[in-house]
């Protein structure tokens, strides 16, 4: 394997597997696949002169940045692109009721369960209709109100959900972001396949990420963030790629 030696010049990987291990963590995990990894060594070189000629360079890394372009809208691309921790969805089985005043249409009416069924809605004493007085859709822990109403009361069952059933992302509050180690395998099939390794970063979304299509309903997410120094790592700090052969 040849490395490539700090320069200044960005190297970018296409079509890389990714892998992140959290500085919480012991192990690398398969994350998905990027469409591009690039980064950028920052470096400073010293020159050695005698007698007023250049005799030696000394070049030195200084830092990196790495700029990640994900081009698939899975789950844990979003979960990266919200600074989300991930935990199981778990629900005890069981019932359900409530009762909600003065409610006006497009309101949410949280059931605080998700599945919910054998839904009963009635506005005190006549049944309203799905549909036309309210929605649900099993999927959330929430009906919306379609007409307004004095009083709106509800009961139902609610199911178990065990965990490995659902996940649910919790958006992290912290400045810091999430932080650890990545590294970029590429999976070219034409041409020296690259390995970026070595750099530990805090990736953060690059602009406001929006959910939305576009005419051919292809999405993708761009990140990117200062390498952190891995103390980790002596003689790469902060970073280093190579060629696979």
């Amino acid at each position: 394997m040849a490395n490539y030696l700090p320069n200044g010049e960005n190297c970018t990987v296409l079509f890389a597997d990714v892998y992140f291990k959290p500085d919480d963590e012991d192990r690398f995990r398969h994350r998905g696949i990027v469409d591009s990894a690039s980064w950028t060594p920052e470096v400073e070189t010293a020159e050695k002169r005698w007698k007023g000629d250049i005799v030696a360079t000394q070049t030195t890394q200084k830092g990196a940045t790495l700029n990640v372009v994900a081009g698939e809208m899975t789950w844990d691309n979003l979960k990266a692109a919200f600074m989300a921790s991930e935990s199981d969805l778990l629900q005890e089985a069981g019932s359900i009721s409530g009762t909600e005043i003065d409610v006006m249409p497009g309101e949410l009416i949280e059931l605080g369960a998700y599945g919910v069924t054998g839904l009963t809605v009635t506005d005190g004493l006549e049944p309203l209709v799905e549909g036309v007085d309210y929605s649900y859709d099993p999927s959330t822990d929430f009906m919306v109100a379609l007409t307004e109403q004095a009083t709106i009361e509800y009961d139902g069952t609610k199911p178990e959900i065990t965990a490995g059933e659902r996940k649910v992302l919790s958006v992290l509050a912290e400045d810091s972001g999430i932080t650890g180690e990545f590294r970029f395998v590429g999976t070219n099939t034409r041409g020296k396949k690259v390995l970026l390794g070595g750099m530990r970063s805090e990736l953060r979304p690059d602009g406001a990420v929006t959910i939305s299509s576009d005419n051919n309903d292809f999405q993708s997410l761009s990140f990117s963030g200062k390498v952190i120094r891995n103390n980790a790592s002596a003689q790469h700090p902060y970073g280093y790629a190579m060629t696979m052969e």
